[in-house]
């Protein structure tokens, strides 16, 4: 009975507070996204999904445990909600479902936003390493990222600062993350530290540097097998020592876009340290690049990290079919010879260079649709054997990405 009571007085409190001050109504919209927004501007929030449904086919290559299968797979499905709460505090909450991945949490985090020179974020996101992994997949000019996204980091969680300076021509971004990837408890006391230096001096012109240093414990010699990017071919499997020390990257990064035209480029180096029988603390090099070039045949403007806007939607009948994009990108991923030297891999049956080619084709039929056709093509320094009896030095491949966002 006394509950009761206690239930009714709130109620006339709150309802008598609410008269004299009512809540701000709110305004929804479906503008890129399922929008909503306080009429006094308090509160924004965005509700968004992204789908990718992926094909590959591999030719060249025998069924092997060191190649990925010809399927279909669903390479994301993404529902997120991020938005601002008193216009200065930022949160962003990202799940998904996509093949294998059980359900997860990719993003997870809240960030306070009051200067533009000085910005902070807390919890689980990007670290700021390789505008390529940065930038969404969804605005990804090819079906899937380089090569080179296998030596960055992605995912984990820890603070950043961030903010530009000089109305935008300079920004900064600097962490402390765990250093284990998402989802994972740290599993030392060290921390890996990020810092990238990025300058607009005009636009169209994107230019950084980033590094990262960190500490590897005991972890697994996994860790220095290397896999082509979009055909899924393990060409050096790593077999013998431990990763087990000091870790460190460097990264360079370059894009320039001119009306329907685009240049991207990066560059990386990675350096680890394996203990194995006869030897510790051995430092191992890997690095990679690539150089990518896209071209919209309609016309639209190109603007690397944003998505194609068509300039005529998808429309047969009056002759209108969105944007096309052709587009082509060269990129090696190599790791230096003390990986045989040391006895790491076995260099009878692997390499430790790739080079790739990718040719794609990109249809935008709206700016939240999107098909995507590429063909790839890969050469190792050496035979591979995918089979106790078959090795192989080059392979091709076809991957088709259709894609829906909002």
């Amino acid at each position: 009975m006394r509950f009761a009571w206690i239930l009714a007085i709130v109620a006339v409190t709150t309802g008598a507070g609410a008269a004299e001050n009512p809540a701000p109504g709110v305004n929804v919209v479906f503008r890129d996204g399922l929008e909503f927004a306080s009429e006094d501007g308090s509160f924004k929030s965005r509700v968004g999904g992204l789908m990718i449904v992926h094909y590959r086919d591999v030719s060249g290559l025998p069924e092997s445990s060191r190649r990925a299968m010809d399927s279909f797979f669903l390479r994301q499905a993404r529902l997120e909600i991020s938005g601002t709460m008193r216009q200065n505090c930022e949160f962003r909450v990202q799940t998904d479902f996509s093949t294998g991945s059980g359900g997860t949490i990719l993003d997870g985090y809240l960030g306070w936003t009051r200067f533009a020179e000085c910005s902070i974020r807390m919890g689980q996101f990007k670290e700021p390493f390789s505008s390529e992994e940065t930038d969404s997949i969804r605005v990804s000019d090819f079906a899937d990222r380089s090569d080179l996204n296998r030596l960055t980091p992605q995912r984990d969680i820890g603070v950043m600062l961030h903010g530009g300076v000089c109305r935008g021509f300079a920004e900064y971004e600097a962490g402390i993350f765990n250093g284990q990837g998402r989802g994972v408890a740290d599993g030392n006391d060290e921390k890996e530290a990020v810092v990238r230096i990025t300058l607009k001096p005009f636009k169209g012109l994107r230019a950084a540097v980033a590094g990262t240093l960190g500490q590897v414990d005991r972890g697994s010699i996994d860790g220095l097998d290397m896999s082509s990017k979009m055909l899924q071919a393990k060409f050096l499997d790593a077999a013998t020592g431990g990763v087990n020390g000091r870790r460190d990257r460097l990264g360079l990064e370059l894009a320039y876009s001119r009306g329907p035209g685009s240049l991207r480029g990066e560059w990386v180096r990675r350096t680890d340290r394996v203990d194995a029988e006869g030897f510790s603390s051995r430092a191992v090099e890997s690095s990679a690049w690539y150089a990518a070039a896209t071209w919209l045949l309609t016309g639209e403007e190109k603007s690397p990290g944003k998505r194609v806007v068509p300039s005529r939607s998808c429309d047969p009948a009056a002759g209108d079919w969105g944007a096309l994009e052709l587009a082509c990108r060269a990129g090696e991923l190599a790791m230096d010879g003390t990986v045989f030297s040391l006895g790491i891999a076995d260099p009878s049956s692997n390499a430790n260079r790739m080079l790739a080619v990718a040719a794609g084709f990109n249809w935008y039929p709206e700016s939240n649709l999107r098909v995507t056709s590429d063909l790839v093509f890969e050469r190792y320094n050496s035979p591979v054997a995918f089979s106790s009896s078959v090795k192989e030095d080059r392979a091709s491949g076809v991957l088709v990405r259709i894609q829906a966002d909002f």
